[in-house]
């Protein structure tokens, strides 16, 4: 199974002093998760003010430097409409990138993620299709884009696990009916984050730690930094594999 490092979301340094917003904090986070088990890579990119950003420069300047310091390293970033909300300058935006990412995350439920998925395509760009209920996973299977995507994130929002878990059951649901073929990337977020990992791993599927879901450890004790859940995350894996 593939355990992606997700390096920072949404969040600020205000929330936790060793959030990456920096390409150089970037491209040191990068190195010490990869060192610790994670195989791929997700961030936001953020402009110079430490605010998110699709703009070319700032997404070429991250990459650039990210790259740098792990050059055999699966790079993707996000374009949720927290970062842009409007449909047609993210469009214009991602279309002018001239440094492009390995893949990119698409919320499948957002206004003009299909429109974006073709472009991104178009650009040779690998999609993480987002799937946060069941509607946004009958989005993707009637948008005939599902086995084009390089991997299907399900994504529960719910802070309440046995809500979350009848969530993700109603996406399996759907994703299994269509038969879409893409492998699947199971996360939660903050109250959840860590049992939805469990229930990633114990599924068989891809799934993913970091700073953008999760503030503290398992056991709800402050953690250091992304290497850090990532070693929790690794040994964790690794334990269920060599039983």
């Amino acid at each position: 199974m593939l355990l992606q490092a997700a390096l920072n979301g949404c969040r600020t340094p205000t929330e936790h002093p060793h959030i990456p917003v920096t390409p150089e904090q970037l491209a040191t986070d990068c190195k010490q998760v990869i060192e610790a088990g994670a195989v791929t890579i997700h961030f936001h990119v953020r402009q110079a003010d430490g605010s998110q950003s699709l703009m070319p420069e700032d997404v070429s300047r991250a990459l650039t430097t990210i790259r740098a310091a792990c050059p055999d390293v699966g790079l993707g970033i996000s374009t949720t409409w927290e970062i842009v909300g409007d449909r047609a300058l993210r469009y214009q935006l991602v279309s002018q990138w001239a440094v492009l990412p390995d893949y990119v995350s698409v919320n499948i439920h957002e206004e003009g993620s299909l429109e974006l998925i073709e472009l991104l395509l178009a650009k040779g760009i690998g999609i993480e299709a987002g799937l946060m209920n069941a509607e946004a996973a009958e989005r993707l299977h009637q948008s005939g884009l599902g086995d084009n995507c390089l991997r299907i994130l399900i994504e529960p929002l719910e802070d309440n696990l046995a809500a979350a878990r009848a969530n993700i059951q109603a996406i399996e649901a759907i994703l299994d009916a269509a038969n879409l073929k893409p492998p699947r990337l199971l996360h939660g977020t903050d109250a959840t984050a860590w049992d939805v990992f469990y229930d990633a791993v114990a599924r068989g599927y891809n799934t993913r730690i970091g700073f953008e879901d999760m503030l503290t450890l398992p056991d709800g004790t402050a953690v250091e930094g992304n290497a850090q859940m990532i070693e929790v995350a690794f040994d964790y894996i690794k334990a269920r594999h060599d039983a």
